[in-house]
């Protein structure tokens, strides 16, 4: 459900990103969540957040918001 309507505020050319990200997701939690401890865990979850961020095009310039997907 979340997924849907998160796809309502992204790029279209970005909604690809959405299905493989939750792919990538999918194949790597199993992992993070029985071998690491709490602390490195959650910087994993940052890590891998931070990176789908960038992935997707956007930045951290105030320049780059996307005031498209207010619109909505």
């Amino acid at each position: 459900m979340w997924t849907v309507l998160t796809s309502l505020l992204k790029r279209p050319h970005n909604l690809i990103l959405t299905w493989i990200h939750l792919l990538q997701y999918s194949l790597i939690s199993p992992h993070l969540t029985a071998q690491l401890n709490p602390f490195y865990n959650n910087l994993a979850h940052y890590w891998i957040g931070m990176a789908w961020y960038f992935q997707e095009g956007n930045g951290n310039n105030l320049a780059r918001i996307d005031l498209a997907s207010g619109y909505v």
